[in-house]
């Protein structure tokens, strides 16, 4: 049978087609011949984290955020998507999803497992906890020496202030 150059035409293009949506897909980080399991997990504060950043087991790259949403309910808490492509570990129910961020400021999720003997399904959700930013950490430690510092501006400006009273020609 011979194929006419319209069928011809017609098959290259679905073909790149094809390729181009796995193409797109692979340089998001989702494979689509693998199977993924999605995670819920509900944040209060989802400062500076965005879709595609890490997912991390103990430092172990297992999978992505998907998907962040901000709950109907008028809340304010947030709904993170996501996407483990690493079917190998086993997450336990008891999990805690805890948003991080290295020196540079970049977030990621880092898991960190619990001990239950169920593991988590498709579409379940994870209790979630914040981690304080270096930022917040460095500002609280710093606070205190900027009171300190303030109380001593104002001692010294005192001081001086009663030094040129006594040094004045009057």
């Amino acid at each position: 049978m011979k194929l006419t150059k319209e069928v011809k035409t017609g098959i290259v293009v679905i073909a790149a087609l094809g390729m181009l949506i796995y193409g797109l897909n692979f340089l998001k980080g989702i494979n689509l011949f693998s199977h993924t399991r999605t995670v819920y997990t509900v944040y209060t504060n989802v400062e500076g984290l965005v879709p595609a950043n890490p997912v991390e087991l103990n430092g172990f790259h297992i999978g992505q955020v998907k998907n962040i949403s901000i709950f109907p309910d008028g809340s304010g808490r947030v709904l993170v998507t996501l996407l483990i492509t690493n079917n190998e570990v086993k997450i336990p129910n008891n999990t805690v999803a805890r948003i991080t961020s290295d020196f540079f400021g970049s977030r990621a999720i880092q898991l960190d497992l619990g001990d239950s003997k169920q593991y988590v399904s498709n579409k379940d959700t994870l209790k979630s906890v914040n981690e304080i930013s270096l930022k917040d950490q460095v500002s609280a430690q710093v606070l205190p020496l900027k009171n300190k510092a303030e109380e001593l501006i104002v001692s010294i400006d005192s001081t001086m202030s009663i030094i040129q009273g006594i040094f004045s020609k009057k």
